[in-house]
């Protein structure tokens, strides 16, 4: 029997938590098993917030081995 490989993909809501998302991100960045990705859905999308995740997912989006992130801010909150 051939071991598969499993893909694990996180899924964040958020609103207005960016000090906690971004700690969040860090601790799932140091895990030893690698995600295939994040998505982050923030709920009150600030413009700080916003170009901080563009910036992470640039650079995430680097080196082949990262984890993808996916940023998907909403104008209005939508609820979790």
């Amino acid at each position: 029997m051939q071991k598969s490989e499993t893909n694990v993909v996180a899924v964040i809501a958020t609103y207005r938590r960016g000090a906690e998302l971004c700690r969040v991100l860090e601790m799932l960045d140091r895990q030893t098993r690698r995600l295939h990705g994040v998505v982050v859905v923030d709920n009150a999308a600030e413009v700080d917030l916003k170009k901080r995740m563009e910036r992470r997912a640039w650079s995430m989006g680097e080196a082949a081995d990262m984890t993808q992130l996916i940023y998907l801010p909403q104008a209005a909150n939508k609820g979790c």
